[in-house]
């Protein structure tokens, strides 16, 4: 199985143990600096090919942050990786897991108590 762990360097990404047996060939874990996550060069996407499932981890502070930052990375920036792993050709059926804050509604027109705006946008992503 080929897995990539965007956002892997996060405080998210990081608590997504892979354990590994020693009898396993290491030699196959690749490690792909992003700078950018709205450019994937084309040796990321060759990266991406063949792919079986994204673990998205890709997030802001938002107490931290603007609104306009936020919807920049949690939003601009998934949907741009998911179109860079598409164009990559990853295997079919693919998975795409987006990892999002916790308690985010499923259902837009429920209104969280704290932070409604981030939660939803969050929600849309």
């Amino acid at each position: 199985m080929k897995l990539i762990v965007a956002g892997a360097s996060s405080l998210l990404g990081t608590e997504i143990p892979v354990q590994l047996d020693k009898s396993i060939d290491t030699s196959k874990l690749k490690n792909v600096v992003i700078r950018d996550y709205s450019e994937y060069p084309d040796d990321v996407k060759a990266e991406f090919s063949g792919a079986d499932a994204c673990i998205w981890t890709v997030t802001l502070t938002p107490l931290r942050t603007s609104k306009a930052e936020l919807k920049r990375v949690c939003q601009d920036y998934t949907k741009l990786g998911f179109e860079a792993i598409y164009e990559a050709a990853p295997s079919r059926p693919f998975r795409f897991m987006y990892l999002s804050a916790e308690r985010i509604p499923r259902d837009p027109t429920k209104m969280p108590v704290i932070m409604a705006d981030y939660h939803n946008m969050r929600g849309m992503s």
